[in-house]
């Protein structure tokens, strides 16, 4: 685990907010599968920070890995994307 993301985990930044690049490195996960998994319902979803631009908020996809279902989320969202 890096620096950055042990900080992140343990509280030490202040709120902020993520782009779906971002999130998809903290998940280890491209891109892509962050959307399927906001598609899906399992990931938290994002806010409109303007009428275009979607960000994560920070604390929500850090009490999304907490809550242990991140491993089994990006799981099934490739599968389930393969399987088409």
């Amino acid at each position: 685990m890096n620096a950055e993301l042990q900080k992140i985990l343990k509280g030490d930044m202040a709120e902020r907010f993520l782009t779906v690049i971002e999130v998809g490195e903290l998940l280890s996960v491209s891109a892509r599968t962050v959307w399927r998994l906001r598609d899906s319902g399992q990931l938290p979803q994002p806010v409109h920070v303007s009428r275009h631009l979607l960000r994560w908020r920070l604390s929500d996809i850090v009490a999304y890995m907490r809550s242990g279902t991140a491993g089994r989320a990006t799981t099934s969202a490739v599968t389930t994307h393969e399987g088409h």
